[in-house]
C-alpha cells in the first residue's frame, strides 16, 4: 500500500496543508455559523468559509477558533460553555478535511502528517490539537512552526534563527539540525492582531469621530506600516459618524506603535541569540530569517539586523512565500522521517514542555 504525506501549517489567520500528492491548498482560519433560525433557513446548519462566509457574513455568527496563538484551545471557562467549545473544535475539524480534500489526500491508515503549532504551545494545547487532527489522519506528529519552516529552507545542517511572526503569535527558534529544546525556542503572544489593536485604539484615541474596524485597520497596516522614519505623511480616507468620509493624517500612529511592535521581536531575537553557543552564534546570525504575514512589514529587517549587530555580522532576509513556508516545511520532513523520529515527535507532541514552563515564558514575553 502506498504512503501518503501531508505537511499542515494551522495559522490564526490562515491555515495552509501541502501534499505528497503535489498539490496545495491555503483557506481562511475563519469560519462562520447561521446567528438565528432565520438564516439556518437560508443558508442551512453547516459551516461555512471562504467565499461563502463573506458573501453571508452579516447573517453569520463568525469565529476564528486559533485566535491568539491556539489559547482557545484550553479548558472551557465561564465565558465559553461546553457547547462553544465543541463548536470550535468542530470548526477546526471541518477545516484540516477541506484542507485534505482540497491537496486531494487519501485518507488511509498510511497516511502521515505533520502540524505545525506555535514554539512554546503548552502540553494541553499540542494535546488538544494532537487530539483533533487524529479524528482526520490517525498517524500525526507536531513541531514548531518555525522549525518547520527551516527544515523546508536548509535541506543541509546549519545554525539560523527562524522569525515566524504569525497573526496570534511569534515564534523564534534557533534550528540547528536538531529537535529543538525549550532553551531554543521563544513565544512572544504578539503577532498581527495585537498590533492591529494598538493602531484600533490609537486611532480612534486620536480621531474619535472615525469608524473603524479590525479588518480596515488591518488593511491600512499592510499597505502603510513601516518600521522606518518616513518624511512623508501618511494620509488615509476614513469613515466618520457624520456619514461621511474625511482624510486623517495617521503617519505618527503607525511608526510609533509599528516600532513598538518591531522592538518586542528585536528584543527577543537579542535574547535568544545570548543563549546561543559562542562558536555558532555568527552563523545563526548570518542566517536570520523572517517569516509568517508579519514578516512584511516594512523595515523590520533592517532592525533585526541591527539589534543583532552586537554579535557579529548579521544577515536578515524574508522567507520567499509566507503562507506555504510552514506547511512546506512540514511535508519534507514527514517525507523524511525514519519511524524512529515518528516516534520521538510522538512523544515531544504529547509532552513538549510542561504549562508551568509554557506559562512562564509567556508571562515574560508579555
Amino acid at each position: 500500500m502506498n504512503k501518503y504525506f501531508a505537511g499542515i501549517d494551522l495559522g490564526s489567520m490562515n491555515s495552509a496543508a501541502v501534499g505528497s500528492t503535489a498539490e496545495r491548498a491555503c483557506l481562511p482560519t475563519t469560519m462562520g455559523w447561521a446567528k438565528d433560525e432565520l438564516a439556518r433557513m437560508l443558508v442551512g446548519d453547516g459551516i461555512l468559509l471562504g467565499d461563502e462566509l463573506e458573501q453571508n457574513r452579516m447573517a453569520l455568527e463568525v469565529v476564528r477558533p486559533l485566535q491568539d496563538g491556539a489559547i482557545k484551545f484550553g479548558s472551557p471557562t465561564e465565558s465559553q460553555e461546553g457547547a462553544a467549545r465543541r463548536r470550535d473544535d468542530d470548526a477546526i475539524v471541518f477545516l484540516l478535511r477541506r484542507l485534505l480534500q482540497q491537496i486531494h489526500l487519501p485518507l488511509t491508515d498510511e497516511t502521515r502528517c505533520i502540524v505545525g503549532v506555535p514554539s512554546r504551545a503548552s502540553m494541553q494545547n499540542r494535546q488538544v490539537v494532537l487530539s483533533m487532527v487524529q479524528q482526520v489522519i490517525p498517524t500525526v506528529a507536531l513541531v514548531p512552526e518555525p522549525f518547520a519552516v527551516a527544515f523546508g529552507l536548509f535541506p543541509e545542517i546549519r545554525h539560523a534563527l527562524i522569525i515566524d511572526i504569525g497573526a496570534g503569535t511569534t515564534d523564534l527558534c534557533h534550528y540547528y539540525g536538531a529537535f529543538p529544546t525549550p532553551d531554543d525556542q521563544i513565544t512572544l503572544k504578539m503577532g498581527g492582531d495585537r498590533l492591529d489593536q494598538w493602531l484600533l485604539e490609537a486611532i480612534e484615541a486620536r480621531y474619535p469621530e472615525c469608524i473603524l474596524t479590525l479588518e480596515l485597520v488591518r488593511k491600512l497596516k499592510e499597505k502603510h506600516g513601516s518600521v522606518n522614519f518616513v518624511t512623508d505623511a501618511t494620509h488615509v480616507s476614513l469613515p466618520t459618524k457624520s456619514a461621511g468620509v474625511e482624510t486623517f493624517d495617521i503617519t505618527e500612529i503607525l511608526q510609533e506603535y509599528c516600532q513598538k511592535f518591531a522592538n518586542e521581536i528585536a528584543r527577543s531575537a537579542v535574547e535568544l541569540v545570548e543563549q546561543i553557543d559562542f562558536t555558532c552564534r555568527q552563523e545563526t546570525i548570518g542566517n536570520i530569517v523572517l517569516a509568517g504575514g508579519g514578516s512584511s512589514l516594512k523595515g523590520l529587517d533592517t532592525l533585526v539586523e541591527n539589534a543583532c549587530g552586537d554579535f557579529g555580522t548579521c544577515n536578515v532576509t524574508r522567507i520567499h512565500d509566507s503562507r506555504f513556508a510552514g506547511a512546506d516545511g512540514a511535508l519534507r520532513l514527514a517525507m523524511k522521517l525514519p519511524e524512529a523520529g515518528w516516534q520521538q515527535l510522538n512523544q515531544g507532541s504529547s509532552g513538549g514542555g510542561s504549562d508551568h514552563e509554557c506559562d512562564a515564558a509567556d508571562q515574560k514575553a508579555a
